[in-house]
């Protein structure tokens, strides 16, 4: 469970514009990951380390709170 409170570096490996912000975010102003700014021709990537200590992982649930649109926070 990650709610991005705190640091994601080590659990998270973000390329591009990807960008951890610690405040900006809901609720109470927490945390927050930006795949990618409302810029021109941006783009970034967010790549899970391994979470499941190598195992074969068939498959997990992802759930997540989305804004589309607008910049930074």
């Amino acid at each position: 469970n990650f709610d991005f409170n705190t640091d994601p570096t080590g659990i998270l490996n973000v390329f591009g514009n990807s960008i951890w912000r610690p405040t900006g975010g809901n609720p109470a102003s927490g945390g927050y990951l930006s795949i990618t700014d409302a810029a021109n021709g941006a783009n970034g990537t967010i790549v899970f380390d391994d979470f499941d200590a190598g195992s074969v992982v068939n498959s997990f649930i992802f759930s997540c709170d989305l804004r589309t649109g607008g910049g930074p926070r």
